[in-house]
């Protein structure tokens, strides 16, 4: 594959606000009845050690790393946010 990928590593991510990007962002990502216009796919990861997510996501062409990593970026604050207003 010849698409660009961007890895952000989320440092002190709650295990409810994994479990939303899990849900919502990386199973948005895969979902081939409603693709995503910045991603072609996602992966992510939960340490439950260290409380920390990763995700990797695979670019389309027309999207930036910055635009990328700034999608998730925020993808990460909303899930937060959620988790904090449970």
């Amino acid at each position: 594959m010849d698409r660009n990928r961007v890895v952000v590593n989320r440092p002190n991510v709650s295990l409810t606000a994994a479990e939303i990007m899990q849900r919502y962002f990386v199973n948005g990502c895969n979902n081939p009845d409603r693709p995503s216009g910045l991603f072609a796919g996602a992966i992510g990861a939960y340490d439950t050690e260290t409380s920390s997510m990763t995700i990797e996501a695979e670019l389309r062409q027309s999207t930036s790393e910055t635009v990328g990593r700034e999608a998730i970026s925020r993808a990460f604050g909303f899930a937060e946010a959620i988790d904090v207003a449970g």
